[in-house]
């Protein structure tokens, strides 16, 4: 269930509908707090949106969570979207995302 959730989300931000999306991921999250995707999902639109602050605090928590969705080959097998990849990678190359991607536990 928690994956159909996060995948309407997907398709409402490849269609343009950024605040349906970001809602949809925040159901997924308020559902099981611990899955780091839709986590990162809400960081990186948010930072699309120019939310930078609330979206790098955001994407440390999901990258706390789970560091692999900071891989785009990863995002790219949980059928994230060209925008949302594109727009992803913007906020990967933030100096401080950066920095917890590379971080050994």
């Amino acid at each position: 269930m928690i994956a159909a959730i996060i995948n309407i989300g997907y398709i409402k931000y490849e269609n343009g509908d950024v605040e349906g999306a970001i809602q949809q991921w925040q159901k997924a999250v308020q559902i099981n707090g611990s899955v780091a995707e839709p986590q990162m999902a809400i960081a990186v639109a948010l930072y699309a949106k120019g939310e930078q602050q609330k979206a790098l605090n955001m994407a440390q928590a999901a990258l706390r969570l789970d560091k692999s969705f900071a891989n785009v080959d990863v995002l790219k097998q949980n059928l994230w979207g060209t925008r949302l990849i594109t727009e992803g990678e913007k906020l990967f190359s933030h100096p401080s995302i950066q920095a917890l991607r590379t971080k050994q536990p």
